[in-house]
């Protein structure tokens, strides 16, 4: 066993992670577990009684599980979401590089190591060629600056028509950056970060890990139509009219998230709901303007009046409810 005495344990911890060491590390008497999980890049510490810290650890633990023993172990190679997209779209050449201007993209097909400017919407999915197969996957993408001759776009885009329904979007490490205009209204300024659309009774998903939205400006940071998202570590920062709009029952679910919306261009709002009372956010660990619950006055229903926003007390990454990108 380490004792480490009132000093930084990262390096620490980093070293033995690397080498899929399994121990425990005791710091002023205390027991703590390092999971490197390959889906997370951040170290998470842990103990019996559930997360200590995240990264460094420094001074004295006076937590309910001081004295217990725990143990860590590093993830095996290749695992997390990235090597899970990988795997998910064997078969098929990833997109790389640099691109300009719209890309519409015929199903299935995936990205990696990619950026594209310009264009009404960066990435435009759908499915018009048989066999149907409507995945898309994005790994370390950026998508920036768009530019629209109507009132209407996005960083990336699915349409509600039979073409463009349905489709399943696995992101991993992926920033929009649109660079909208201010919003205004809708008839002047109905731009997306990112528009996800569905028709009726459609089931287009997202998942995604390290979303990034930011500079989006006009009507909402994500547009959210899918019948089920779910977002580990989703960034929305910056003032626009909705952060987040939700259309459908899902679940929907937000871990280790930051939504942040200072206000000041139409509403404001950091979540807003088709319907209040049918619809259902799972929160984990997650931040809205710092706060670990979404502020009343930073919620918006078009119908309803009873946000179901459930705040669980349990990670769902470890209950096996979350997709299996995320490392269940």
């Amino acid at each position: 066993m380490l004792n480490k005495k009132r000093k930084n344990v990262t390096a620490v911890l980093r070293r033995y992670a690397t080498v899929g060491t399994i121990g425990v590390v005791s710091i002023l008497g205390t027991v703590i577990v390092l999971n490197t999980r390959a889906s997370s890049p951040a170290i998470s510490i842990e103990s019996e009684s559930g997360v200590v810290a995240n990264g460094a650890i420094t001074g004295n633990d006076t937590s309910a599980s001081a004295g217990k023993f725990v143990r860590f172990t590093a993830p095996s190679p290749g695992t997390g979401a990235a090597a899970w997209i990988g795997n998910h779209f064997k078969g098929i050449t990833p997109r790389t590089g640099t691109a300009a201007g719209r890309q519409n993209v015929e199903t299935p097909a995936w990205f990696k190591d990619y950026a594209n400017t310009g264009g009404k919407y960066g990435i435009d999915a759908h499915d018009k060629v048989l066999p149907t197969d409507r995945r898309i996957g994005l790994v370390n993408v950026n998508i920036s600056n768009n530019a629209s001759t109507d009132i209407y776009g996005a960083s990336l885009y699915n349409a509600k028509t039979v073409a463009g329904s349905d489709i399943k979007w696995y992101l991993k490490n992926v920033t929009v950056e649109p660079n909208w205009p201010t919003w205004i209204s809708y008839s002047a300024t109905n731009y997306d970060g990112i528009t996800l659309d569905n028709l009726v009774g459609g089931t287009t998903e997202i998942y995604a890990e390290d979303l990034t939205v930011r500079k989006w400006n006009a009507d909402a940071g994500i547009d959210n139509k899918t019948s089920r998202s779910e977002f580990v570590r989703l960034v929305i920062e910056g003032p626009g009219h909705r952060s987040l709009r939700v259309w459908r029952p899902g679940p929907h679910y937000l871990v280790d998230s930051r939504i942040d919306n200072p206000g000041g261009l139409g509403s404001g709002s950091i979540i807003w709901f088709s319907d209040c009372s049918n619809t259902t956010i799972k929160v984990w660990n997650s931040t809205f303007n710092g706060s670990r619950t979404v502020p009343a006055n930073k919620i918006s229903c078009d119908n309803g009046s009873n946000p179901n926003i459930i705040y669980l007390a349990t990670d769902p990454r470890k209950t096996g409810e979350m997709h299996p990108m995320f490392g269940n």
